[in-house]
């Protein structure tokens, strides 16, 4: 905060004491967890001009994020996973599971276009989350590329001529 029009010699501003937080409302995607100020001079055409700096720091509530989608995500890569431990049967239930997984690659990459959607986009640095949902995505590829593997494999071994 620094006033334009006139210099030191008119408006002296002084950061004294800490910023009132008397009129804050909370919000439920952020936390206040700092406010602070400081002064600081600077020369602007030959005039001492003053101002405040306001440093403010705020922290993102996970919770949200938690629940709507690291949770949807890990519960996808768990079913896809067991999926590939699950029993085989006589009948032609085995091509189920491959569906199960092709099926979490799809519904792993909605919640990866959610999650490109509600995150800030930065070039510096990958956020965590993404970097997450990218981890899942290929554990469920690799899930399902093996559970393929091991039908084929089993296919062969009893004799069946139709591969999935």
């Amino acid at each position: 905060f620094a006033s334009w029009a006139y210099d030191e010699d008119k408006i002296l501003l002084n950061a004294t004491h800490k910023p009132l937080l008397k009129n804050y409302a909370p919000n439920e995607e952020w936390a206040l967890q700092d406010v602070d100020m400081a002064r600081k001079e600077y020369e602007h055409e030959e005039t001492v001009v003053s101002e405040i700096i306001y440093y403010i720091k705020i922290a993102r509530k996970p919770f949200h994020y938690l629940i709507s989608l690291v949770a949807p995500s890990y519960i996808i890569c768990v079913l896809s996973i067991a999926g590939l431990f699950a029993r085989f049967s006589t009948r032609h239930e085995r091509q189920e599971r491959f569906t199960l997984g092709v099926t979490a690659i799809l519904s792993m990459a909605v919640l990866s276009l959610v999650v490109t959607e509600k995150v800030p986009h930065s070039s510096e640095s990958v956020p965590l989350l993404i970097i997450y949902m990218h981890f899942i995505i290929i554990m469920v590829t690799i899930a399902t590329i093996l559970t393929s593997t091991v039908m084929r494999v089993h296919a062969k071994v009893i004799g069946q001529t139709r591969l999935v």
